[in-house]
């Protein structure tokens, strides 16, 4: 990470090639984030990480809102064939969906129970 901060910061590091360089760090920083969650679901550990994963997850989301954002404005190089802005874009929107899944607000018992009455149907 300091070698592509190092080129991200070099006044001769043209634009689109600082885009690739985060856009790629970005990536799989994202994909080692799922990697994880894979691994804490196969254990039965992953309920006992969620405060840390929300902490990883917003810092995912709001490196990728400036990652992504910059990446609009200014493009990727043309030869990079890694991944595409839409590929960015579909991760990106990936992450708040896990996010409002796994720490967005939650229906009470009171909504849950009604829902579950308007779906099973009239018990016989």
């Amino acid at each position: 990470m300091d070698m592509v901060n190092w080129m991200v910061a070099q006044p001769t590091t043209p634009v689109s090639a600082r885009n690739a360089l985060q856009a790629a760090t970005w990536m799989y920083e994202v994909e080692a984030f799922r990697d994880l969650e894979d691994k804490y679901l196969i254990a039965g550990t992953y309920a006992n990480t969620l405060q840390h994963h929300r902490v990883v997850l917003s810092d995912l989301i709001s490196q990728g809102e400036a990652i992504v954002s910059t990446t609009r404005t200014s493009g990727l190089p043309e030869s990079f064939e890694a991944f595409k802005l839409e590929d960015m874009e579909a991760t990106f929107e990936s992450l708040h969906t896990t996010f409002r899944h796994e720490h967005g607000p939650k229906n009470s018992e009171k909504t849950n129970a009604l829902i579950a009455r308007l779906f099973d149907g009239p018990k016989s």
